[in-house]
């Protein structure tokens, strides 16, 4: 880790397209989604001649509960329900017999990361109170570090020094990523029992997000240097916040609960996830929001923005994942599905989306059957 972690500049950006045609008199023509692309010398998608959609079968048995790409996009790893992580490489072929299995985790795997610059290293959180370190060159598992409960989210900081883990209790927690140790408690769920449902480092890494149950975002400084960092791993924080964090800004965003957050790669936008069925779409500069998407039937349990910051994907219970414009601000796609998607994850360089979920079927009356769910690949014409 750097001695410094830089203090958080809340991005200014250059004049959004959409901006720039906020001023167009109101005699004028409504603007084409195509419009928003056309007019910057982009390449518009034919969504409407999109080829059929790749699918990685057999990979889990009670379906997928969490992807991630390693960091140079040659390697998607899925985990799931059946304690199993599972490394493809969907571009060589998409034949389960080529993946991976990683093993060793006693319960569900709930979350799963990818080293943010090294394509050989992930993390994986499970409900056994346990993450484990991963070489991907060895498919072994080089440090099992023991949380205080059963984790649920799992964020690496942007250079990939230290990571973040939340549980089931609330507690939110440090890890050394490079030595695989527990470093200190960072939130403590005893004291603060606030619902946090996923976390998320500033591009910068000076600043932890923390969206909470009550709807609001608590802005978390990160300590300035390593040796504040790390503390007794047996010594449990009293206070609701480790001494060396501060909070910054507690910022209202939902009236509800906060299930997801991300933060676009540019540093121009974050989008959050709620359980009032909206997605809010906020400039990072002054955290003001740019635009409240408010036409799904249920709450979002998985959202992420393309790499080149142009598109926002969003899946749950309903029918289909919807492709957001950032710039045009309107859902211009959606991709139907037939399972409740848990998550979806960007290729870190191509405007291409994987997406998981679980299927489930009723059988008789009230009894249902949860099979074994395809992961998808979808890939922007």
């Amino acid at each position: 880790m750097h001695t410094s972690i830089c203090r958080i500049t809340l991005y200014s950006t250059t004049m959004t397209v959409l901006d720039e045609h906020r001023t167009v008199g109101q005699l004028e023509d409504a603007l084409s989604d195509a419009s928003f692309f056309t007019r910057r010398g982009m390449h518009y998608p034919s969504f409407g001649s999109h080829p059929a959609m790749k699918e990685l079968r057999r990979g889990h048995t009670v379906g997928t509960r969490a992807l991630t790409w390693n960091a140079t996009g040659d390697a998607l790893i899925s985990c799931g329900h059946d304690k199993i992580a599972r490394i493809w490489h969907p571009e060589r072929t998409m034949d389960v017999s080529a993946s991976t299995e990683l093993t060793g985790h006693a319960d569900q795997i709930s979350a799963i990361a990818g080293h943010p610059t090294n394509p050989n290293f992930i993390a994986t959180g499970a409900l056994d109170k346990t993450v484990r370190l991963w070489d991907l060159r060895t498919k072994k598992s080089t440090s099992t570090i023991t949380t205080p409960g059963a984790n649920i989210n799992l964020a690496y900081h942007p250079d990939g020094c230290v990571i973040a883990v939340g549980d089931k209790n609330e507690n939110v927690s440090l890890l050394d990523g490079d030595r695989g140790v527990f470093l200190h408690t960072i939130k403590n769920g005893t004291v603060d029992r606030e619902e946090i449902n996923e976390l998320a480092w500033s591009p910068d890494g000076s600043m932890l997000l923390l969206p909470m149950g009550s709807g609001n975002i608590s802005f978390l400084r990160t300590p300035d240097t390593p040796a504040s960092l790390i503390s007794d791993p047996k010594e449990h924080c009293p206070w609701d916040l480790h001494p060396n964090w501060t909070r910054d800004l507690v910022r209202p965003t939902h009236p509800a609960a906060i299930f997801c957050i991300k933060w676009d790669r540019s540093g121009r936008l974050v989008a959050t996830a709620a359980a009032d069925s909206t997605i809010n779409l906020w400039d990072a500069f002054d955290w003001t929001s740019r635009h409240i998407f408010s036409s799904f039937k249920f709450p979002s349990r998985s959202i992420d923005f393309s790499s080149d910051g142009e598109w926002l994907a969003a899946g749950g219970e309903d029918t289909e994942i919807s492709l957001m414009s950032t710039a045009s601000e309107r859902i211009v796609h959606q991709i139907q599905v037939t399972a409740t998607i848990n998550t979806l994850a960007w290729h870190p360089f191509k405007p291409l989306l994987a997406y998981g979920g679980t299927e489930t079927t009723a059988i008789y009356g009230s009894n249902t059957n949860t099979r074994s769910t395809p992961i998808w690949l979808y890939s922007v014409p």
